[in-house]
């Protein structure tokens, strides 16, 4: 035996499994010598240095592994796999792991049992990420195809050889080559591997059983690759992957691992692709090395995930339109703008919309600029009666900043189209005023604004490092003014913004 002291092994990492290839394990290189002298006298040459630090034993199946099967079938038997007893317990993280997946095909209710969903991916005789697609393809109406698809990506190994399905593949689809491959006539003629196309053909036999199908498989019979894309998507959305182009290079993403076509993906010859449903993947390497090759896919337009309902909406502008709030909303996957439309926003979009206009002084302008000042005021007394100043007072609800403040006035008001701009009015989104003594002790030592005769300046107050900083607005001074001229500021550090830059005048108040 010659051992060169490595061995390649599964992993499982966010979803994926990859082989890698690292050191042997001290109990497996112990296996390897004893086949030397299994049948008769032997040796054994080991290709590394005695001064090697191995592991004492290979890493459990169970902690490499998806656990995914292990909790399916833990919660048929209607327990929890930290209940069972095992000789290796597994890692916390992977069973969180393993239940996410299983969440994300609503295969566990609530409590984590097992949901209707759940009884049927157990029913299937099939892995449970395989079996998800045949339950989506059952209401999809892609059945018989899908079968076909999973079958194929059931053996786990390539279809084709290096130089197979050329034809098949010049579709840019390969699902469609694989269930092409799969009932063609003679499939050899394609370059497909024996092994594989038997084992395929096999397990296909078995899900057509198990799904109450006739044994008679279809032929060369056309398929519904729309519905079958719906169904992958339905299946997970997480399949779901768009082009991240970098230069040359082409990457895909759903907002974690990037992915890359493999060379023998038949997406290569799709020009513009910008997305891809993500059938199958090898992962390569390990660590920053690690690679993840898309090896079936279907290429998608970015339409199709829209109407799929994938993504979030978000206001890109508002405006208003005769006498309503209307807005141009992007739906946004994977921080891609799959697609647009300009209409009367409605719910949370509705209400956002309505802060923005505000804030942005577009609504209710001399209201809205009336309430920044006496938030800001507000801001002032607080901050004095935690000083101990006899002016000092907290007022609930004026503690946050105008965009807070306009978010819960919005919220209050019931806000929820933006057809109800006509029945708002000014004094909605006027805040109370201080009462008048405290208005006019804090407007003494801290004015909002600073007029000198040659210059105004806007006061702005960052209390947490009790500082103000005095904005340059208008005049045709361009030195900043002696500290003599200016209000007290008691506590605060003032700083002075004129054309030059920022000037401190007093470090310490």
């Amino acid at each position: 035996v010659i051992d060169a002291g490595l061995v390649r092994q599964t992993r499982y990492h966010a979803g994926r499994g990859f082989l890698a290839l690292g050191p042997i394990a001290e109990d497996s290189a112990a296996q390897r010598t004893g086949r030397a002298g299994r049948t008769a006298p032997g040796v054994c040459y080991r290709l590394w240095s005695p001064s090697a630090q191995l592991a004492a034993t290979t890493l459990p199946e169970i902690h490499r592994e998806s656990l995914v099967p292990l909790v399916l079938t833990a919660a048929a038997w209607g327990e929890r796999v930290e209940t069972l007893r095992l000789l290796d317990p597994p890692k916390p993280y992977a069973l969180d792991a393993a239940r996410q997946d299983l969440r994300a095909w609503h295969a566990l209710a609530s409590d984590d049992t097992l949901s209707d969903s759940g009884r049927g991916l157990f029913a299937l005789p099939i892995a449970p990420q395989h079996a998800r697609l045949l339950l989506a393809a059952r209401t999809e109406g892609c059945l018989d195809a899908m079968i076909d698809l999973v079958a194929v990506l059931s053996v786990g190994r390539p279809l084709f050889d290096a130089s197979g399905g050329e034809e098949l593949r010049l579709a840019g689809c390969d699902a469609s080559a694989a269930i092409g491959a799969l009932r063609a006539e003679d499939a050899t003629e394609h370059g497909v591997s024996s092994f594989v196309l038997r084992e395929a053909r096999s397990a296909r036999k078995r899900l057509r059983k198990a799904e109450g199908l006739p044994d008679s498989a279809p032929s060369a019979a056309p398929f519904d690759r729309d519905a079958l894309v719906r169904a992958a998507i339905a299946a997970d959305p997480r399949m779901v992957h768009v082009a991240r182009p970098r230069g040359r290079e082409l990457f895909f993403s759903n907002g974690g691992t990037e992915l890359e076509l493999a060379r023998e993906s038949a997406v290569q010859n799709v020009r513009g692709v910008e997305a891809v449903v993500v059938l199958d993947s090898r992962a390569l390497g390990a660590g920053r090395d690690a690679r993840v090759l898309v090896t079936c896919a279907m290429a998608v337009p970015l339409s199709v995930l829209a109407r799929a309902g994938l993504g979030q909406d978000r206001l890109a502008s508002v405006h208003v339109e005769k006498k309503r709030v209307s807005a141009r909303i992007e739906r946004v996957f994977a921080n891609r703008v799959i697609a647009e439309r300009e209409e009367v926003p409605q719910g949370e979009l509705a209400r956002a919309a309505f802060c923005e206009l505000l804030e942005r002084g577009s609504l209710f302008r001399t209201a809205v600029e009336a309430t920044r000042e006496r938030l800001v005021r507000a801001e002032l007394a607080a901050w004095l009666l935690t000083r101990g100043h006899p002016a000092g007072v907290r007022i609930e609800g004026m503690d946050v900043p105008l965009a807070q403040w306009l978010e819960r006035k919005v919220e209050r008001l019931g806000l929820g189209s933006g057809d109800e701009l006509a029945l708002l009015s000014a004094e909605d989104f006027l805040a109370p005023d201080l009462p008048y003594e405290t208005a006019s002790a804090v407007d003494a030592d801290y004015p909002l604004r600073v007029s000198l005769g040659d210059v105004t300046y806007r006061a702005e107050y960052e209390l947490a490092q009790n500082q103000v900083t005095l904005r340059f607005l208008k005049g045709s001074r361009s030195e900043p003014p002696p500290l003599s001229y200016l209000p007290k500021f008691p506590g605060l550090r003032i700083c002075v913004e004129s054309r030059r830059g920022v000037t401190v005048l007093r470090p310490r108040g």
